[in-house]
């Protein structure tokens, strides 16, 4: 990774450590910048060891890291894939609370082929959920956040047990081993968020020590979501067995018909530029809004606080710019030539071997068309008063109705 890059927008923060969007100064390029101050970035440091050793399409690159001084402080970077439609979490809430099955059965394969990688070389993720799993240019998710990673057997040495709550296998939150089987608990507690929309026991426990309790000193299963097929239900009881040692594998859940049927898909080869859904599209509006809040500062190594993303009420509202919807019916410049019906005296239309549609001549200063239109007269036509009237009419009340059902929320924003 070059020297010179500059710090962008935080786009996520962590137990540990912020990570922002930075570009690089010789290509622009965007990356994510992971960072935590040097005095506490043993986590960190850990994550890039073992990010360093790594070589699948399932799990995010690393592309590096630094030590920077900012502040009077120093920090140590790394440096990793951006990702700009974000996180399992976020793609949850943008498809309404809840992935369609077929969606469901696609994601958790990638997360078995990433997982199968890295248990077969020693390591457990131990903090699988949605929101440390990346959705890439191809839709495919991959493993990120491997700050809780650790070699399988010696999570002692390497700060202990760690996860979150609510995706703990019993064995984890009884205080026994972190192994291999507590990865695919966790992947079935991500099954029943992407099913529906919630981390499992979420109904059923107010904070970590009772869901803890629940967890690893009773019998109980998390609940499995209905609207999941008979097969998604079956993968999920193979994910959720108390005992670790019953806990099928992420090499035999790959062989389960949930994932089985899943077409394969090539990860490698993809283009690298984003292709928006709809111009509401978050990731799009983000990366353009990153890159605007960029231009004209060149402050590399700044920390600035920037207000929330816009809403999508928000962005539908700044699209509707005044300019954008308010003609100027005062100007004649550029505007274009229309076709009337032929008057009596035209002459009729050709009909020989040449094309009755010729390109019409431009006009290099006015850009209008020429009076020499082979089948018609063309003219340039403006609207009657009766007709403009009409017009502004109906925009004004398009604009009166889009003020009363998106209101704006004013936020404001700091820069340093």
């Amino acid at each position: 990774m070059a020297s010179g890059w500059s710090r962008g927008a935080t786009i996520g923060r962590g137990s540990s450590a912020t990570v922002f969007l930075a570009t690089l100064h010789n290509s622009g390029a965007l990356f994510a910048v992971k960072s935590a101050q040097l005095s506490a970035a043993a986590q960190l440091l850990r994550e890039h060891f073992i990010l360093s050793s790594l070589s699948s399409p399932h799990i995010v690159r690393s592309l590096g890291a630094d030590v920077t001084r900012e502040g009077g402080s120093e920090f140590y970077n790394l440096f990793m894939e951006y990702f700009p439609s974000g996180t399992l979490c976020d793609e949850i809430r943008r498809q309404g609370g809840r992935l369609t099955e077929p969606e469901i059965r696609r994601h958790s394969r990638s997360v078995l082929l990433g997982l199968r990688y890295l248990h077969g070389i020693g390591i457990v993720h131990r903090d699988i959920k949605g929101s440390n799993l990346l959705v890439g240019r191809d839709g495919e998710v991959r493993i990120g956040d491997l700050g809780c990673a650790s070699r399988i057997g010696v999570a002692a040495e390497e700060g202990g047990l760690a996860g979150t709550p609510l995706f703990m296998a019993p064995e984890v939150a009884r205080g026994q081993s972190q192994g291999t089987a507590a990865d695919v608990w966790a992947l079935g507690c991500t099954v029943v968020e992407m099913a529906t929309g919630r981390p499992p026991w979420a109904g059923d426990v107010t904070d970590p020590v009772s869901a803890l309790y629940r967890i690893g000193c009773t019998d109980a299963v998390p609940e499995t979501p209905e609207n999941l097929s008979e097969e998604g239900q079956d993968f999920l009881r193979k994910c959720f067995s108390r005992n670790p040692s019953e806990r099928w594998t992420a090499e035999q859940l790959l062989q389960h018909p949930f994932v089985s049927k899943v077409k394969e898909v090539d990860i490698d080869g993809k283009p690298v530029c984003d292709s928006p859904k709809s111009i509401l599209d978050r990731a799009l509006w983000d990366s353009l809004e990153s890159r605007s809040a960029q231009t004209g500062s060149e402050t590399n190594h700044s920390m600035p606080v920037l207000a929330p993303a816009p809403t999508a009420a928000g962005r539908i509202k700044a699209l509707f710019s005044p300019a954008s919807r308010r003609p100027d019916w005062s100007s004649g410049d550029n505007w274009l030539s229309v076709r009337e019906n032929a008057s009596e005296n035209s002459p009729a239309p050709s009909i020989s071997g040449e094309s009755d549609f010729e390109e019409p001549a431009i006009e290099s200063t006015t850009g209008r068309v020429v009076e020499d239109d082979p089948i018609g007269v063309g003219k340039s036509v403006t609207l009657s008063d009766g007709v403009q009237a009409k017009v502004i009419d109906a925009l004004s009340w398009i604009d009166n109705a889009i003020d009363s059902i998106l209101p704006v929320k004013h936020e404001t924003v700091v820069h340093n």
